[in-house]
């Protein structure tokens, strides 16, 4: 539920949030807390359950917000490549099934489900070991809550351990193979799809 500390526990998985005590480790190399960088060196991202406050920015370009924080690919030198943005802008939002103009199209103008679909086709760029998607649906419709899902499901085919909360238990029950339940910050409980 709201207030569980789901978004809490994602934050500090990914580095978005410093951690009072623990450790986090992938593959045996503890992954250095409160890092937002240190943790997408390692292949860890988050996507943000406000995705308006913190996932995109919405007076900027789908081919700008497709391209932030993973430059490496339409720039030289430090140098953006205006053309390498636009057509991985064009190719990205074909893979991902996003409805725009073009690419040159202000972000905030799409529905709340293309949105998310641009924060989704960013975050799915790189090959990522554990992405943290925190109500990935919240707010979408019905038809591009399929097309998430669908994404994500590709995302773990791919290799990727995918963390998901969700306000929606019957996707949780849809997409989840092990569901963790918070109380205060805390697991209280663990279920198995097998169960």
């Amino acid at each position: 539920l709201a207030g569980a500390g789901r978004t809490e526990t994602l934050k500090a998985i990914t580095g978005v949030a410093p951690v009072d005590r623990g450790r986090i480790e992938i593959g045996g190399k503890r992954l250095r807390t409160g890092s937002i960088s240190a943790a997408r060196r390692q292949g860890v991202l988050y996507g943000p359950e406000d995705r308006k406050r913190e996932g995109l920015v919405l007076t900027g370009t789908i081919a700008a917000n497709v391209a932030y924080g993973n430059y490496r690919t339409v720039s030289r030198f430090g140098i953006l490549n205006s053309r390498k943005l636009y057509n991985r802008a064009l190719a990205l939002g074909e893979k991902f099934g996003i409805k725009f103009n073009t690419p040159k199209q202000i972000v905030g103008e799409l529905s709340g489900g293309n949105q998310q679909k641009v924060v989704l086709a960013r975050m799915s760029e790189g090959e990522p070991r554990i992405v943290c998607f925190d109500d990935p649906t919240r707010g979408v419709d019905i038809g591009a809550k399929s097309g998430i899902h669908d994404r994500i499901l590709e995302l773990a085919k791919s290799g990727a351990s995918i963390f998901i909360t969700s306000s929606d238990s019957d996707e949780v029950l849809a997409v989840s193979d092990r569901i963790y339940v918070l109380r205060g910050g805390s697991v209280v409980g663990e279920m198995v799809r097998a169960d």
